[in-house]
């Protein structure tokens, strides 16, 4: 045979293979087959690498190619598939399950172009994900692409949906208007075979609108929900491990050597036994006994007396037996245990510190400083995000995937990319619980409010970055971090403190956090929860820090944010006053103070503030609201810097564009281009230029600057109020401009184009805020 194609000819050695062991009256599994071809080029490898011996006999190759399922998955239990440049979690696998991994494959032989549904159902702990990224790893020559993706989050889902469809089709991220059918597209049109892993799904609706339809390939779902999944799809029940795999299992984690087994099989088994058989329990039970100093069997007695005495404070899962989950939580409470690593501490801070946040796709760049003395944070003076130490990252990730069975997972394809959060780990979700409520109940008094503010001060310029930088993937990510992280310090406030000092920056640095979480909110549409979010913000200011000034400012910012969120939703004009008077009264308290910073942000906001009490007819002709608005106007004419001011510079377009001064406009622009470098306000001045252009005749240039305004797409809903209001404003003015220039059929041509755009973004909108905030 004579080929280039890589699979075409793994797949005729695989034949081959299957024949000969056909022959020999051994089992034909695809999967078994693929791991003899894996155990031959190992062979090669280490007789390559010096050792083993360069030649191999005829009777010993006849024994590899025939060997015993049983023999072949004790022999590949050792190695590790992880491949570091994919989103393919890096995992060892000690037990490939070739009877479930024959069936995945046999379910997943593409027929046709209707791709087929493999879903691999099971309780927590019994180990999908495991079966699922050894598949993948186990079949990646096989396919042209493996696109893992992580479904516990729809919004992280879709950000993920987004950079494989413009990864497959070359598609900058911004000009995807419809990731979805973009990815379906791409799919379909692929030569193949391809497979699309979704690990961790809830059920078939979460994941139903990305589950590509056509196309040559195969979808893979791992989930613990086992109900209402397609009628066509293979659905696999995953139960616990068989009698020699739970033994392969524990002897592979424990590090007892092959030799050595037969000689503890008899303990091995009693601890099995004990554990049900569950997969996680069993490789926790063995890092224990690894951890542990002392011979296996004498070590059993205690650990089994341990197990019995130990109080849970946790709801035992479905699946476990109170044994088997006990062995978790005494395994957890052991990581590190035995280990000689200068890094071991690290390690554990690292582990006790990231179950605060969700178990998957944990940036390593952002974890690793946090686990670095000095454990303070300084409010002024953030830590600014950047690639951790490698030796240290190394040695760290080393500890955790031996000692946690953690799983280092690349979200963007490589190491070192520029994307700082691309370099992950996720944890088991209930080992990840697990530490969270073992560090909660056994850390001394005020560690965990130390440990909490130390990571929300590396979070906030963390958010801050991802979201000015319009890095959209990454900020989904990093968003179910933060979720994450306040829920659960909402839910054990209040946290004992070192000091009264260490509460105020703990109540400080959560408050940025909070914040941040606000402005992602805002950006995408999500209005009221942005505007609750704001709302806590401002009573958390004024309640901890009620009397002084820098608390002050920060309660003023909020409220005025909530006023800008507010009027973007049309809510009605009794809830604006109210919140424009706090934010109104705020502004007279603090525009008397002598701090410049102070009076700069009074300023600032008042000129933000006006537009927003202004902005529509309802408002403006509201009598309470005009008051309001002509008291910020007088405090904003009072800005001694007012002419540089973005703020200010972007209140004189409206009174301009009235009086049809268009020319001074476009000076104006280019001014606030100079000082202004929002992602935001970047639309906005795109879609006032196009107005004025317009307006004064260069119509070739309009319609130019307008073809880029709508290129412009909006990416999980970022920004979409904002290229919302500019394009009805460029809407406004083709219908004004169209009578006069009714000779120009771009006119007609572009309105509808705007109008349609206009319809798109509204449902958008609508879906992401389908109630007005009251």
């Amino acid at each position: 045979m004579v080929t280039k194609d890589v699979a075409a000819l793994e797949a005729f050695y695989e034949e081959l293979i299957r024949s000969i062991r056909r022959d020999n009256s051994q089992s034909q599994g695809i999967v078994s087959g693929r791991l003899v071809g894996v155990m031959l080029r190992h062979r090669i490898f280490e007789a390559a690498a010096g050792h083993q011996p360069k030649c191999i006999t005829g009777k010993q190759l006849l024994a590899t190619l025939t060997m015993p399922d049983s023999r072949i998955a004790h022999a590949v239990g050792g190695f590790d598939w992880g491949n570091p440049e994919s989103r393919v979690p890096n995992v060892k696998s000690p037990v490939p399950r070739l009877d479930i991994l024959n069936c995945v494959g046999a379910n997943c032989e593409i027929d046709d172009r209707t791709p087929p549904i493999v879903v691999l159902t099971g309780h927590t702990g019994i180990g999908k994900s495991i079966v699922a990224t050894d598949y993948c790893h186990l079949n990646h020559n096989r396919y042209e692409q493996v696109l893992w993706l992580d479904a516990r989050d729809d919004r992280l889902l879709l950000a993920q949906i987004r950079e494989y469809a413009a990864r497959l089709t070359g598609t900058p991220d911004d000009a995807i208007s419809d990731p979805v059918n973009l990815f379906a597209t791409a799919l379909g049109a692929h030569r193949g075979p391809w497979l699309v892993v979704f690990d961790a799904a809830p059920g078939r609706r979460e994941i139903e609108r990305y589950v590509p339809t056509v196309g040559h390939g195969a979808v893979l779902v791992t989930t613990t929900n086992s109900t209402g999944w397609w009628p066509t799809a293979h659905v696999h029940e995953i139960g616990p491990f068989e009698s020699a795999e739970a033994l392969m299992c524990f002897a592979s984690y424990a590090g007892i050597d092959d030799s050595d087994i037969p000689a503890v099989a008899g303990t091995v088994q009693a601890i099995i036994d004990r554990l049900g058989s569950i997969p996680l329990a069993i490789s926790m039970a063995g890092l224990y006994f690894r951890n542990a100093a002392g011979k296996l069997a004498e070590l059993v007695p205690s650990y089994f007396a341990t197990l019995d005495a130990l109080d849970d404070s946790l709801a035992i899962p479905p699946g476990f037996n109170r044994t088997a989950f006990a062995a978790v939580t005494t395994a957890v409470d052991q990581i590190g245990a035995g280990s000689n690593s200068p890094y071991t501490r690290n390690a554990r801070i690292l582990m006790h510190t990231a179950s605060f946040l969700a178990p998957e796709m944990i940036p390593l760049n952002l974890m690793i400083p946090v686990t670095t003395d000095p454990q303070r944070i300084d409010m002024a003076n953030l830590p600014v995000p950047a690639a951790a130490d490698q030796v240290q990252t190394r040695a760290i990730v080393s500890l955790l995937r031996t000692q946690t069975i953690a799983h280092r997972v690349l979200t963007s394809g490589q190491a070192g990319s520029a994307d700082l959060s691309a370099d992950c780990i996720q944890i088991h979700p209930l080992i990840n619980e697990i530490l969270r409520t073992q560090y909660v109940a056994s850390a001394p008094s005020g560690a965990v409010q130390v440990a909490a503010t130390v990571l929300l001060g590396h979070l906030i310029p963390w958010l801050g970055l991802v979201r000015t930088s319009g890095s959209f993937l990454a900020l989904e990510q990093l968003r179910v971090h933060a979720e994450t992280l306040i829920e659960f310090l909402d839910a054990h406030e209040p946290l004992t403190s070192l000091s009264p000092q260490d509460n105020r920056v703990y109540l400080t640095a959560k408050a940025g956090v909070m914040g941040e979480l606000a402005n992602c909110y805002g950006n995408t549409a999500r209005l009221q929860e942005s505007v609750a979010l704001q709302h806590r913000l401002v009573v958390h200011y004024l309640k901890y820090f009620p009397n002084e000034e820098w608390a002050q400012v920060f309660a003023m910012i909020h409220g005025a944010n909530m006023l800008t969120d507010m009027s973007r939703a049309s809510v009605a004009p009794q809830p604006i006053f109210q919140i424009a008077g706090r934010v109104l009264g705020l502004m007279k308290l603090l525009e008397v103070r002598d701090k410049p910073s102070t009076k700069a942000a009074v300023y600032r906001f008042a000129h933000l503030s006006v537009q927003m009490v202004t902005r529509e007819k309802q408002y403006r002709d509201n009598p309470m609201l005009d008051r309001i608005a002509a008291d910020m106007e007088v405090i904003a004419e009072r800005d001694p810097n007012k002419e540089s001011s973005p703020e200010w510079l972007m209140r004189q377009m409206n009174p301009r564009m009235e009086n049809g001064d268009y020319e001074s406009v476009l000076i104006a622009l280019n001014q606030l281009r100079a000082i202004d470098s929002s992602l935001n306000d970047a639309i906005t001045l795109d879609a006032l230029e196009v107005t004025a252009l317009l307006h004064t005749g260069d119509l070739d240039a309009a319609f130019a600057h307008l073809d880029r305004l709508m290129d412009t797409e909006v990416v999980q809903n970022h920004l979409v109020l904002d290229l919302r209001s500019g394009l009805a404003k460029v809407l406004q003015a083709l219908h004004r401009l169209s009578e006069q220039h009714c000779a120009d059929e771009r006119f007609q041509i572009y309105f509808d184009d705007v109008r349609t755009r206009l319809q798109s973004l509204d449902a958008a909108i609508a879906a992401a805020q389908p109630t007005r905030p009251s």
